[in-house]
């Protein structure tokens, strides 16, 4: 986006989602990123890139400002880049090499060194601390396209209630195209049975008066894991999960 008093001129380049408003841009000069730029003026080859803001800057050369750096009131020329976590606003800042990437105070006028210092000088170093990736083993899904449904079931016996101590069964589980429940101590209470999906979505509902064992016909159902609601009188009192595999 270009806006206000801006004026761009010769090859320039205003990319990506960068913003210009109220700035002076010509020559071969690129704006990238997701860059901002106010006011100033910026020549020849310099760049502005990444997530940088440059605010009423004089940038000429094959002058950078880029990442995540802030440079306010500054003039930047010559082969100098500043980056990083850098916030430098100076009236009278003037400099022309170097590349800089440190943290500095932003509570503080700051004038770069200007001292030829190179990407891998040890002020350019990252604040933060390393970061050590997760290992192949532990970003390996349990369930996979090559052994899915199979690692869903595993050690589960067909007629075995989900839950030990429930006063329900269920079975077969895992199941197929149908599901049965019993109650071990059959009562006259209304019950309602819900499977719901790993969404949290409802998709079969079942209510009788009084249940001793009941079949829900499953077979329209996508294979996967389902958790049973089982309500009496209104109050949930078992939840179940029932595994479906064909």
């Amino acid at each position: 986006m270009v806006l206000g008093n801006s004026a761009i001129s010769g090859n320039v380049r205003i990319e990506n989602t960068a913003l210009v408003k109220d700035a002076a841009i010509s020559g071969n000069a690129v704006v990238k990123g997701n860059a901002l730029v106010i006011g100033g003026t910026i020549a020849d080859s310099a760049i502005v890139r990444g997530q940088a803001f440059a605010e009423n800057d004089m940038l000429w050369d094959n002058a950078i400002i880029g990442m995540r750096a802030k440079v306010s009131n500054y003039k930047l020329h010559g082969s100098i880049e500043v980056g990083g976590d850098v916030i430098v606003y100076n009236n009278t800042g003037d400099c022309d090499n170097g590349v800089y990437f440190r943290m500095t105070n932003y509570y503080e006028d700051n004038l770069l060194e200007c001292d030829g210092r190179t990407a891998s000088h040890p002020d350019n170093l990252d604040v933060n601390n390393s970061i050590t990736p997760f290992t192949q083993d532990e970003m390996d899904l349990a369930c996979n396209c090559d052994n899915y449904p199979g690692c869903l079931i595993v050690g589960v016996d067909e007629r075995l209630p989900i839950v030990s101590d429930s006063d329900y069964l269920v079975f077969p589980n895992p199941a197929s195209n149908s599901v049965t429940f019993r109650k071990k101590h059959p009562n006259k209470n209304n019950v309602n049975i819900t499977l719901y999906n790993t969404l949290n979505n409802p998709v079969l509902t079942k209510t009788l008066n009084a249940l001793d064992e009941i079949q829900l016909d499953v077979s329209r159902l996508a294979e996967g894991i389902y958790i049973a609601l089982i309500s009496e009188d209104g109050k949930i009192v078992e939840s179940m999960k029932i595994i479906l595999h064909r």
